[in-house]
């Protein structure tokens, strides 16, 4: 019974999602300048939602490697990070020619990019290594982080920007990591503007939190994988 409700709540969200989708694209009110923000978007989300889910079955799937103690088994879940990460480079090409096609502004803000880019990544690596741990304990993690993912994306500043979030959820979309990394580069990359003081700071928490939290966790933990597996 809990499989079908499960299997339902998953075929309407992608009805959602991909409802959602179309709408904006069609849509043609916003223009390319929107279309640039949302592929930017999609695009960096995709880099962590592929990281989160691969990284979760990287420690169970591991095999001997789990058992050679001289392996350090925080490999496993940062390689899915890695991979994530080269899968992402080809879209810059993508991204470079939307931004052209919609006329932003190109100027040293851009560096911007760089940086907070930067903290994604020890972002995605502290929530991999934080997940991969986790799932050694709870097997069925893989299957819910499926829906939490799908959620996590309606959440986050990607079908809309981050600015148009009424003040009465402000609250909410606090509590997303997501929020403000996504909102600093659509500031720098559509906005042509420098990122604000706030975001940049809540990057940085959350970057280096979602890490620290991440490894300690994973480290603490990696001496009962071969028990546990």
């Amino acid at each position: 019974m809990l499989e079908e409700v499960m299997a339902a709540a998953n075929e309407a969200l992608a009805r959602g999602e991909t409802v959602a989708l179309v709408t904006i694209v069609r849509g043609g009110s916003r223009g390319t300048e929107f279309l640039a923000h949302l592929m930017l978007g999609l695009f960096v989300f995709r880099f962590v939602r592929s990281s989160i889910r691969q990284g979760a079955r990287s420690v169970v799937g591991g095999g001997r490697l789990i058992l050679n103690i001289a392996f350090p088994r925080a490999l496993l879940p940062l390689s899915s990070v890695l991979t994530a990460f080269m899968r992402f480079l080809p879209t810059l090409p993508i991204l470079a020619v939307m931004h052209a096609i919609a006329g932003l502004p190109v100027g040293p803000h851009l560096l911007w990019a760089v940086p907070i880019f930067a903290f994604i990544v020890v972002f995605a690596m502290g929530a991999t290594m934080l997940v991969a741990a986790v799932q050694v304990y709870f097997r069925d993690l893989r299957d819910l982080l499926t829906y939490f993912l799908r959620i996590w994306l309606f959440a986050s500043p990607i079908l809309y920007y981050a600015d148009e979030v009424p003040d009465n959820l402000q609250p909410f979309v606090a509590a997303n990591p997501l929020y403000p990394m996504l909102g600093s580069l659509s500031d720098v990359v559509n906005q042509g503007q420098s990122p604000s003081p706030g975001f940049v700071l809540a990057t940085v928490a959350w970057a280096v939190g979602a890490f620290v939290v991440g490894s300690l966790f994973f480290i603490s933990r990696e001496r009962e994988f071969a028990v546990r597996l």
